[in-house]
């Protein structure tokens, strides 16, 4: 190599990479970085999907051994939650035995063991996950399904006041895979000191208008949907309390599988407006009767998510695939 080809790499080693050069470079490390992290965000998101998917099913083979210890499904009433009886077959046997179920789970003697079980939360809701959230649930019991005043009895959680639940999975005359027990409810926002956040997506607000026959329905869902929200006519939510038993609490009524707000009907849950919710991408995990877990499409017809909430209604789910 002659003495001016010297020069002229010496001259390119001393010059260094251009600022085009550094500019595309960056932009490079920059799309990978992005890249990754989306694909790590995809994965965590994921894993917590199979999680909550996991703990639902938990809860499903936790109600069909109770009914098999029992002979009949779990009662929602006496002032507790079908989640509360559940406890002893989801490793929660020691605060179960600790809770006085002869009191009302605000009595002070049940304050220490009403710090909501992790059993009972999906990863995915941030506001369940947090530390500041006491009570919430993202797991609600199926009470029932249509617009009738009494769709709450047609499910396989239904209330009971002053006795035990007569529902055996033999009640299940429409078939344990097509009855949904358990859905899903980004929870309503309520922290440890009883300050509450009313526009979290449980919320269940009030209406001027009732409905009490499927004809009334489309009037009453165009105030529900059509007002624009304020924090004097919200109500304790969907979630909020994993111990109530009540209907907009721990359970819920298939009605609509999607819905801008929640609403009270005249003033009460039983068969309020009321939806599932989640942060799937638009679908809930709903665990069935046989205690399978299925991922469903929010999209679905009201029809085929009030048949999923019934037991012995006897519904044909012929659009059951366009569910899934």
């Amino acid at each position: 190599m002659n003495s001016k080809s010297q020069q002229k790499v010496i001259l390119q080693i001393q010059r260094g990479i251009t600022l085009l050069e550094l500019v595309v470079v960056l932009t490079i490390v920059f799309i990978v970085i992005s890249l990754l992290a989306f694909a790590l965000s995809r994965a965590r998101e994921s894993a917590r999907m199979i999680t909550c998917s996991s703990q639902m099913r938990e809860l499903g083979l936790a109600l069909q051994n109770y009914e098999a210890s029992f002979r009949a499904m779990p009662p929602s009433g006496h002032g507790w939650s079908v989640q509360s009886r559940l406890l002893p077959y989801l490793g929660e046997t020691n605060r179960y035995n600790h809770i006085r179920f002869g009191v009302a789970y605000e009595e002070s003697l049940n304050e220490p063991f009403m710090k909501v079980p992790r059993a009972f939360l999906c990863p995915s809701d941030p506001v369940t996950t947090s530390t500041a959230n006491a009570f919430s649930t993202n797991y609600l019991g199926v009470a029932g399904g249509g617009v009738a005043a009494n769709a709450e009895t047609t499910g396989l959680l239904i209330s009971y006041h002053g006795a035990e639940s007569t529902v055996r999975l033999a009640s299940v005359t429409d078939g344990t895979s097509n009855t949904v027990a358990f859905t899903e409810g980004m929870s309503y926002f309520r922290y440890a000191n009883g300050t509450e956040a009313p526009f979290r997506k449980g919320a269940v607000f009030k209406t001027s208008q009732k409905y009490n026959l499927p004809s009334e329905l489309t009037s009453f869902e165009d105030e529900c949907f059509g007002s624009v929200p304020d924090t004097s006519k919200a109500q304790e939510g969907l979630g909020s309390v994993w111990a109530d038993p009540s209907i907009g609490i721990s359970r819920i009524c298939f009605i609509n599988p999607k819905q801008i707000r929640n609403c009270l009907n005249g003033g009460g849950y039983v068969s309020a407006l009321l939806a599932p919710s989640s942060l799937h991408q638009n679908r809930v995990y709903c665990g069935f009767a046989d205690a399978r877990v299925q991922s469903v499409d929010q999209n679905v017809s009201p029809e085929v998510w009030q048949a999923y909430g019934t037991r012995n209604q006897g519904e044909m789910l012929i659009d059951r695939l366009n569910a899934l």
